[in-house]
């Protein structure tokens, strides 16, 4: 999923002159199970959830910064991720390369969800670098 340019302004409408949108719900901590993300969604109306930019939001804001934030999901809200997804990820959202191993080691058939996980999230990173270039214009 990928979220606009906030606040709505023009220079990010889509090319029909809508802007897309969604509500977001922020956590400390990956939401990853499907079940929890409907609840959350259920309790919060949100569409997704984003752990990164309430931070820079909250400090651009304060400094009066005109600002943005373009957003790729790489995982759906119907779709679990695996269990050893917070094992797999540093403190800054990088990946812990002898993690991962260790736990496909563990458990091979988790190789294929992080293989698509990384597909994913490489076409959601193809949409952000899209819509950043179409609101740089």
């Amino acid at each position: 999923m990928l979220l606009p340019c906030w606040p709505d302004s023009p220079e990010c409408r889509a090319d029909n002159g809508t802007a897309d949108s969604c509500i977001i719900t922020s956590r400390s901590a990956i939401v990853r199970r499907a079940a929890d993300k409907a609840v959350l969604a259920e309790r919060t109306g949100a569409d997704l959830v984003d752990l990164e930019s309430v931070a820079f939001a909250t400090a651009a804001s304060a400094r009066g910064w005109r600002w943005g934030i373009v957003r790729g999901m790489s995982d759906a809200v119907d779709a679990d991720l695996p269990a050893e997804i917070e094992a797999c990820l540093d403190a800054r959202g990088r990946l812990r390369r002898v993690a991962i191993l260790a736990a496909v080691c563990r458990r091979p058939a988790l190789a294929g969800s992080l293989r698509r996980l990384r597909r994913d999230g490489l076409m959601a990173m193809q949409a952000v670098a899209e819509r950043i270039a179409a609101c740089l214009r």
